[in-house]
């Protein structure tokens, strides 16, 4: 098994009027109380497909994989791999995102966030944040758009490099969890031939097992700016 960390750069921090800072520090409190109550909860089913250019940009569909809970291990999910139907038979690897296992590491290492003005979408009004998350060596950088009066995150943008981009779009489910249901990565350097799209589907999120709790607290070794490369048969 192989992991890859993607490595991102800082970007400016917008300083809004002291007026506001009191709004500004309860609609944050919001948005971390969304993503504490995401931690228990686990997708039981992530599909992935990976393009690349050097593909000739071949359909999704036929590099796809499905990745089933079959069992637990050390309070992380085992899933079993498969093709997708209709995809290319292949005994090819899996691709996997913890943020499936982990839905909060979307805030791990978080150092700094600062409100910026709210954004329309759709004709929905947006409170936006600026974040710098992750480490002195490895640092992150995101934005984030919640409702203004529930600070539940609809989407999240991450930079990780010159040349990788990542986006979490959310969703609530019947408990009102607002969960990461897609993760997209893309990698396009300038001047460089290859340029590859990853995109995971968590579905079919569950509860996780009074007995599977353990360690939840304890994530300091897994980054959300990470993927696994799996052998097909196995995964996490």
């Amino acid at each position: 098994m192989k992991t890859f960390h993607l490595f991102v750069f800082s970007i400016f921090a917008f300083v809004l009027p002291a007026c506001a800072q009191a709004d500004e520090d309860i609609l944050w409190q919001k948005f971390f109380t969304q993503i504490e109550l995401s931690k228990t909860w686990v997708a039981a089913t992530v599909d992935s497909s990976y393009t690349e250019e050097e593909k000739n940009w071949l359909s999704p569909s036929q590099f796809a994989k499905r990745a089933k809970l079959s069992k637990w291990a050390n309070g992380e999910p085992v899933r079993t791999i498969e093709n997708l139907p209709g995809a290319i038979p292949s005994s090819k690897t899996h691709v996997s995102s913890p943020i499936a296992n982990h839905p909060n590491l979307v805030l791990s290492g978080v150092t700094f966030h600062q409100r910026e003005a709210d954004q329309m979408i759709d004709g929905d009004t947006w409170a936006v944040y600026t974040l710098k998350l992750g480490t002195k060596k490895r640092p992150q950088t995101a934005k984030v758009w919640l409702q203004p009066d529930s600070g539940k995150p609809m989407k999240m943008e991450f930079s990780f490099s010159a040349s990788m981009e990542g986006t979490v779009l959310y969703q609530s489910n019947e408990a009102g969890i607002s969960l990461p249901i897609r993760f997209v990565l893309e990698h396009e350097k300038p001047g460089m031939p290859k340029h590859w799209v990853i995109v995971f589907e968590n579905l079919e999120w569950i509860s996780r097992p009074a007995t599977e709790l353990v360690g939840l607290n304890n994530l300091y070794h897994v980054q959300l700016d990470s993927f696994q490369v799996q052998n097909a048969g196995r995964s996490k």
